[in-house]
């Protein structure tokens, strides 16, 4: 199940860099939506700077200092691959000024049940 391999570990990292100040709360919500797993993650930090959002948008990606991207990059870019460019990342400010992830990746026909334990 490929749903293994996705580590939204990356986006809380990210958050947690570029987030709050004082106390960090981090939101976690998946559903799914006409056969379409959605994550969203968000967090009270300062949101998106509006010139990130834009490059976003444009499939540009913040690097660090020694000119590496940063996860959020290998997240898209494994997703591209095992989805065969099927899932998408939406980036925005979430409502209460925060930061917001939406990730959406479609879903296969089963008849097994999703085991969180694996």
């Amino acid at each position: 199940n490929t749903w293994q391999n996705i580590k939204v570990y990356q986006t809380i990292d990210m958050a947690i860099n570029m987030g709050a100040k004082g106390i960090l709360q981090i939101g976690l919500r998946v559903w799914t939506e006409k056969k379409v797993l959605c994550i969203r993650i968000t967090d009270n930090g300062e949101g998106f700077q509006k010139e990130m959002l834009e490059g976003f948008r444009q499939g540009i990606y913040p690097k660090e200092k020694l000119g590496r991207h940063i996860g959020i990059n290998n997240v898209i870019q494994r997703l591209k691959l095992i989805y065969e460019g099927q899932a998408n990342v939406e980036f925005s400010c979430a409502e209460n000024g925060g930061a917001c992830v939406e990730i959406h990746i479609p879903q296969e026909e089963t008849d097994e049940a999703f085991d969180c334990r694996r």
